[in-house]
C-alpha cells in the first residue's frame, strides 16, 4: 500500500512539473492570448482627438499591435518597439529615422494613432495632442532588448507609468504574430 502511495505522489509531482514547464515555450505570450484583438486585421488610423471621443480616459491603456498595423503606419524598415513583456506584441512602434526624429504609432480604443517622435536627453517623446508618451530605456548596452519605462499621458486627465522592454529591429516583427 505504501509503495502505491509513493508511486502516486511521485506521478503527481511529475505531472505538476510537466504542466509547469509546458508554459515555457516560444508560443504567444500569455497576455497576447488574452488580448487577441483583431488578429491580423488592420485597425483604422485616426487623429488623436477622434480616437479619444467617447473613450473612458481613466481606464485607457495602449493596446498591442500586430505587424500589419505597424507596417500600415510606418512602412518597412528599422523600427524601435516598446512591449509590456519581453515576448509580447508591441504597444508602441517608432520609425527609427535619422537625427532622432520620426513617426510612431500606438493603438488606443481599437484605432491607430500617429505620433511624432523626438529624442530628448535619454528619452524619446512621442506626441499627438493631447496624447503624449515618454519612453526611457534604462541605462545599459545599446544593442538588443533592454528594460524601459513609459509614461503615457492624455492632457491633464491621465498619467500612467509602465515598465517594459525596448528594442530596435530591422523589420517590425512582433512576437507571436505575422
Amino acid at each position: 500500500m505504501m509503495r502505491i502511495r509513493n508511486l502516486l505522489s511521485g506521478s503527481a509531482a511529475a505531472l505538476a512539473l510537466v504542466a509547469l514547464l509546458s508554459g515555457c515555450s516560444d508560443a504567444n505570450a500569455q497576455d497576447d492570448e488574452l488580448d487577441q484583438g483583431r488578429g491580423s486585421a488592420v485597425a483604422r488610423i485616426l487623429p488623436a482627438a477622434e480616437v479619444l471621443e467617447g473613450a473612458h480616459i481613466p481606464t485607457l491603456d495602449p493596446a498591442r499591435m500586430n505587424d500589419a498595423e505597424i507596417a500600415e503606419v510606418l512602412g518597412a524598415g528599422p523600427t524601435c518597439l516598446f512591449r509590456y513583456t519581453s515576448s509580447s506584441r508591441p504597444i508602441v512602434a517608432i520609425d527609427d529615422g535619422p537625427a532622432g526624429e520620426g513617426d510612431a504609432v500606438i493603438k488606443l480604443n481599437g484605432d491607430l494613432v500617429l505620433l511624432r517622435a523626438e529624442t530628448a536627453d535619454a528619452s524619446i517623446v512621442l506626441a499627438a495632442e493631447p496624447i503624449r508618451m515618454t519612453l526611457a530605456p534604462l541605462e545599459g548596452a545599446d544593442d538588443g532588448q533592454r528594460e524601459a519605462t513609459a509614461i503615457f499621458e492624455i492632457g491633464d486627465s491621465l498619467r500612467a507609468g509602465y515598465r517594459g522592454y525596448y528594442d530596435c529591429v530591422e523589420t517590425p516583427v512582433a512576437a507571436g504574430n505575422s
